[in-house]
């Protein structure tokens, strides 16, 4: 598996994705996409409060490439309107940060590679 990338600017974060396996971590969305483009990186996440108002443009962008990336996008759970937003945008999946942060403790980078089983994305709990 080639390095997946990562937007976001929390380095505490960054190290625990990091330690799973080869991430690369960029803190801004243009930075992202021109690595996403030269790299051929097959997995993207994406820190939804750092992609701002990038978020629609990016993801459109990573949708172009060939073969196009698997894209999680993770945010707060209180932040619903910017989840969903991510979801119309088109990420395969988007999370709440802790559910992200479960999935990453209990299964590393694998458990985001293939959409799970039981359910579509997790709904933040309000």
């Amino acid at each position: 598996m080639n390095a997946g990338l990562l937007l976001s600017d929390d380095l505490l974060f960054a190290s625990q994705l990091m330690a799973a396996g080869p991430v690369i971590m960029l803190r801004d969305a243009k930075s992202l996409l021109e690595r996403a483009k030269l790299s051929g990186a097959q997995l993207v996440f994406i820190d939804l409060q750092v992609a701002g108002s990038m978020l629609h443009e990016l993801i459109a962008g990573l949708r172009q490439l060939d073969p196009p990336p698997r894209i999680v996008g993770f945010g707060s759970h209180v932040m619903v309107d910017v989840l969903k937003a991510a979801r119309e945008a088109g990420c395969d999946e988007v999370l709440p940060r802790s559910k992200f942060s479960e999935r990453l403790a209990a299964c590393g980078l694998a458990g985001f590679q293939a959409k799970p089983q039981a359910a579509k994305d997790e709904a933040p709990s309000v």
